[in-house]
């Protein structure tokens, strides 16, 4: 046991050094104000308030409202779920938020889930950001985090609402990271370590670490309880001197990949809503109470003291938001939070087979308690200061989201619909996604900017070589890449006052026009002439858009309307267009 402890003193003593040497620099608050009234909580098994009640928390089966036919993950996900006497619950119910139905708060957004990382919370609220971390373990779309159980719904739902919610809160408070360092280890490390076995042609298996590794990050595990399964792990298949080498390489690049995605999160958030207060809640110490055994005076998480206070630093100094006068960026440090707390020392409790390698009991320790997220919320409310307000009086709720049934793409389009087979096709190829709270709007108009956005993202999203052609069009407006690069290729054209209006509702005939385009950027042959005179109102198509049309006609693009109508110069609809891209992918491309 000596032997044990003295080198997982070692191992901690070596990641706090190394951790030492990512420190910024300083720190300053401002108190920008604001007329938004929600509070955006992103976050991880923390924030959820996982340990105060678990069915909450871990339950992820679908439920229905005792209210009506709407339904919600049982953990927090999304609008107004907050488990009681979380840190979430009191920090709202503070700023004059009801909270007696913990189901459904209004002017709260919780996207937070046990195992979440900073870059999970980036890829909700940018779509456009698909750089992962750990790129063998994650990127499926099916999931968001492989350790947070993140369904094909849920997902679908984040994504089309998350970037909206921080648009429409004043409040965003921030509790992530440890887990992008965690999952760093799971991922990094046992693949660097059977890359060196390989080459040292030693025959030593790591899928026992993997395994492991995992388990105890399923279960809420940390930091520190995966160095020190790595170390028995090590120690067992006689690997120490190599594990150590590669887990604290590993370790480095894990801080330092976080410390690259953290302020990207910051970035986007403030992109979103420049007026937004962000608060960062810091860094704590779960381990200040473990012994490495029940007799031993040795406390081992004085030794990850240090590192937390590097990260707390690194947080609260963020430049250029903590030193700005534009940005309201605030730090609770939360340090002195109180666990559930240890019921043994780590090592007795896994060697006596009390916590079965890291299980939910074990996780439910190193989380805080009923008091603890009442001391967070307290340095949440103590950051913000006394006279921070919501404005929520007469400011408008959104309704409750609608999660669809598992046979439905959104709640608004459903089988049986005539546009259900397209709508399914374009969701499903990501070529065209909802209109939040799961809506896909099947009726509703669509916007030159949208369909712009639309074929610029079947392309992937290429770089944009020019800018500035349309008068109307600014650097910095979502639509302006597409719309630049749709320009560049010569997809669509603009207006003779040098305007694009991208605001405007696309017609039929341009809409036509802008998809031949597109045929012939991807190398299409669009010349056609085809007759066109059978349609009733074939005269009043438009000159500039009749070899479009015609084309679009002859391949099956555009089917007439009732009445024998082309319909040129009307708007197309949502459900119009996934018809079209279907017709047009499946028929010419």
């Amino acid at each position: 046991m000596r032997k044990t402890k003295k080198r997982i003193i070692s191992l901690l003593m070596a990641v706090a050094m190394m951790t030492a040497l990512l420190v910024p620099t300083a720190m300053a608050t401002n108190n920008t104000k604001s007329d938004k009234h929600y509070i955006t909580v992103m976050g991880d098994s923390v924030a959820t308030g996982f340990g105060l009640n678990q069915d909450t928390v871990w339950s992820s089966e679908l439920k229905t409202r005792p209210t009506g036919e709407r339904y919600y993950f049982k953990r927090p996900l999304g609008d107004g779920v907050a488990v009681p006497n979380s840190y979430t619950s009191i920090v709202a119910k503070a700023l004059g938020v009801d909270v007696s139905d913990p189901n459904h708060v209004p002017y709260l957004y919780n996207q937070t889930r046990a195992g979440f990382r900073s870059v999970e919370a980036l890829r909700m609220i940018d779509p456009a950001y698909d750089q992962e971390m750990m790129g063998d373990t994650f990127g499926n779309e099916e999931i968001l985090s492989g350790y947070s159980d993140m369904t094909a719904a849920e997902l679908k739902y984040m994504r089309e609402n998350a970037a909206r919610q921080v648009q429409n809160s004043k409040l965003v408070i921030l509790n992530l990271g440890s887990n992008d360092v965690s999952l760093a280890l799971t991922d990094i490390g046992p693949k660097r370590l059977e890359e060196l076995f390989e080459q040292e042609e030693k025959s030593i298996s790591v899928r026992g670490l993997i395994e492991g590794s995992k388990k105890i990050l399923e279960m809420g595990g940390s930091l520190t309880s995966l160095l020190v399964f790595v170390l028995d792990w090590a120690e067992t298949v006689g690997a120490l001197p190599e594990t150590l080498a590669v887990y604290s390489s590993a370790m480095i690049e894990g801080v330092t990949k976080w410390m690259d995605v953290y302020p990207k999160l910051v970035a986007r958030i403030y992109e979103l809503n420049k007026d937004a207060t962000i608060v960062n809640v810091g860094f704590y110490n779960a381990f200040k109470e473990m012994k490495l055994t029940d007799v031993s005076p040795f406390n081992i998480g004085q030794l990850m003291e240090p590192a937390s206070i590097i990260a707390d630093q690194y947080m609260s100094t963020l430049a250029p938001y903590a030193n700005s006068d534009e940005y309201d960026y605030r730090f609770a440090e939360v340090r002195g939070v109180k666990l559930n707390g240890f019921t043994n020392s780590l090592l007795t409790s896994i060697l006596s087979g009390e916590l079965d390698n890291f299980s939910m009991e074990y996780a439910e320790q190193i989380h805080p308690a009923a008091e603890g997220h009442a001391y967070m919320a307290q340095q949440i409310l103590n950051a913000l200061g006394s006279d921070y307000s919501l404005n929520l009086e007469n400011a408008p709720v959104d309704p409750t989201p609608v999660i669809p049934a598992e046979d439905e793409l959104f709640a608004d389009v459903h089988r049986g619909d005539w546009y259900y087979d397209m709508v399914k096709y374009v969701a499903e190829n990501g070529y065209m996604s909802g209109t939040g709270d799961n809506m896909f709007s099947p009726n509703a108009s669509l916007s030159r900017a949208m369909v712009a956005q639309i074929l610029y993202a079947m392309e992937g999203k290429p770089a944009v070589a020019s800018s500035g052609k349309f008068t109307d069009v600014a650097t910095g407006d979502w639509y302006a890449n597409a719309v630049n690069w749709a320009a560049e290729k010569g997809i669509v054209a603009g207006f003779e006052d040098g305007t694009f209006q991208p605001n405007a509702n696309v017609t039929r005939e341009q809409l036509a026009l802008i998809l031949a385009g597109y045929a012939k950027l991807k190398g299409q042959n669009t010349a056609s002439t085809a007759d066109i005179n059978s349609f009733s109102d074939s005269a009043s198509v438009s000159a500039w858009a009749a070899d479009g049309v015609r084309w679009a006609v002859e391949k099956g693009i555009i089917s007439g309307k009732p009445g024998n109508l082309i319909d040129p110069q009307g708007t197309a609809t949502r459900a119009e267009m996934a018809t079209m891209i279907r017709n047009l992918k499946t028929n010419v491309l």
